[in-house]
């Protein structure tokens, strides 16, 4: 019979390390022994470690990040490896506590699947209720995430300070909405060009007085883009904007067109034309318009940012759509694709979807 060949150092080296593993000493995701260690503990030679942390980093039982060390993944197959890899957690404002029935968590859901289930990805959601919290929405994050994660955060800011210390912990970060970092991939609705594009319909069609309601609140870049497009309009035509005609309002129900209609009412200014962010703000706007006695379109041109068709007696709101399931599937498209530098951006352009509520400018109304 013949002999059996004696195992290689680096094999020695390879089960020892084998053993730690299994000693349970190091549990998964955890520091392992260090290299330096090893050859302090063994006296074997720097190349003979290394080729042996080398061989388990291949088969997926260890990983290596620079500047932080060795850690545990554990015992799965190289497959079973390659499997998990494919996963993505997907973090998600929701502040109206609606969970997978809110329309934008589930729009967002359906384009990430959309663009990952071909190729194996697995998708996990949590929905985040305190959205405005940045401290505790960093906390949640911080709590579920580790190294070699890959995170997708969805409405609401995404300031360095949130994503640095996941990006800091090696976690993979995209955002579906601009972040602080440039380094973060994103997908965005291109919520400026959009503005601009409808202010500027409104003025072709005789409006030179425009209002503009809008809620500050979930994503601050996407509100301020929507005032800059706003303001741009008005400017490239001609129009000093006027700022009292400018309403902010927080909060996610009718009442907010109450407060929209209130400040609108006192703000000595005469319009023909509103634009409105938010379904329940359009609404609540259009039920104290009803009240008071004002005609749309007749009287008062309307146009809504919201992805809820809106249909009033005979009237179809004019709306502004933004393609969320769009959004969704275009992350998943930059999850897939992400080269190591990051900084991928994709702008999604959202939709008129045309209604009954605008027509040519009469006389501007009293406030």
């Amino acid at each position: 019979m013949a002999e059996r060949s004696e195992l290689s150092k680096k094999d020695q080296v390879r089960n020892y390390l084998i053993q730690e593993l299994q000693s349970g000493k190091y549990p998964k995701g955890s520091v392992f022994l260090s290299e330096n260690t090893l050859i302090q503990r063994l006296g074997i030679c720097k190349n003979t470690v290394r080729e042996a942390y080398s061989s388990l980093v291949s088969d997926g039982l260890l990983e290596r990040i620079r500047g932080k060390g060795t850690f545990v993944i554990g015992f799965e197959s190289r497959h079973e490896r390659e499997t998990f890899r494919r996963e993505v957690r997907l973090f998600i404002g929701d502040p109206m506590h609606n969970h997978e029935d809110d329309p934008f968590v589930g729009a967002i859901v359906t384009g990430l699947h959309a663009a990952l289930d071909p190729f194996g990805w697995r998708i996990r959601l949590k929905c985040i209720d305190a959205v405005e919290n940045l401290r505790q929405v960093l906390q949640t994050l911080d709590g579920e995430l580790r190294s070699g994660d890959n995170a997708v955060l969805a409405g609401f800011d995404f300031p360095a300070d949130l994503t640095g210390p996941l990006l800091g912990k090696g976690v993979r970060v995209l955002t579906v909405g601009r972040p602080e970092d440039g380094r973060i991939p994103f997908a965005h609705n291109d919520y400026r060009g959009s503005m601009y594009g409808t202010v500027r319909k409104l003025i072709s069609m005789g409006h030179t007085k425009i209002a503009l309601a809008d809620r500050r609140t979930g994503h601050l870049p996407s509100f301020e883009e929507r005032r800059e497009g706003y303001i741009q309009a008005l400017s490239d035509a001609g129009i000093i904007p006027d700022a009292r005609l400018i309403a902010e309002y927080h909060g996610f129900d009718i009442s907010c067109g109450d407060e929209i209609w209130s400040k609108l009412s006192g703000c000595g200014v005469k319009y023909s034309a509103a634009v409105i962010y938010g379904d329940w703000a359009t609404l609540g706007f259009f039920r104290n318009a009803t009240a008071s006695g004002i005609r749309i379109p007749e009287e008062l041109s309307l146009i809504s940012y919201c992805n809820i068709p809106l249909r009033l007696g005979n009237l179809q709101v004019t709306r502004v759509a933004a393609r969320h399931s769009e959004l969704g599937k275009a992350v998943g498209k930059l999850l897939l694709n992400q080269q190591e530098s990051g900084g991928n951006a994709v702008m999604v352009a959202p939709r008129m979807m045309e209604g009954n509520t605008v027509m040519q400018s009469l006389q501007p109304r009293e406030c």
